[in-house]
């Protein structure tokens, strides 16, 4: 068998098989170039297909019970989407400081459009912390 074929016989051990993955690119690296610039291609050209869905609920079956209570909550409520806002200091986050900054972020959230007043939960707006 010719020497540039010797790759294609069967396996017999793993010693060949070993010989065969650095082989092949070593005795063709134009092809495996080639493959891996068509390859990217391929995939540069299905990537702008993918649609991306980070909504947790769309995570969910449409008959969950989570799901259910969600749809039930925002048209009793008219809840719209939320943000979770977590503090994280090493020195606390009860200090004067950092409720001072926190107060000043609320009060800069409440200036932006499509911000429900009412719906905004905050240690401002706790009227009765027990």
């Amino acid at each position: 068998m010719p020497r540039n074929f010797r790759w294609l016989h069967v396996f017999g051990t793993m010693k060949s098989v070993q010989e065969a993955i650095v082989g092949f690119p070593l005795h063709w690296p134009k092809m495996v170039i080639l493959g891996a610039a068509l390859i990217t291609v391929v995939l540069a050209a299905a990537i702008v297909r993918v649609d991306v869905d980070t909504d947790p609920e769309n995570m969910l079956p449409g008959d969950d019970p989570v799901r259910v209570i969600n749809r039930s909550i925002r048209s009793d409520f008219g809840t719209r989407d939320m943000i979770v806002l977590g503090i994280i200091n090493e020195d606390g986050v009860l200090t004067s400081e950092t409720l001072a900054r926190t107060s000043l972020l609320i009060d800069e959230n409440k200036t932006l459009d499509g911000v429900v007043l009412e719906g905004i939960v905050s240690f401002k707006s706790a009227i009765d912390v027990p």
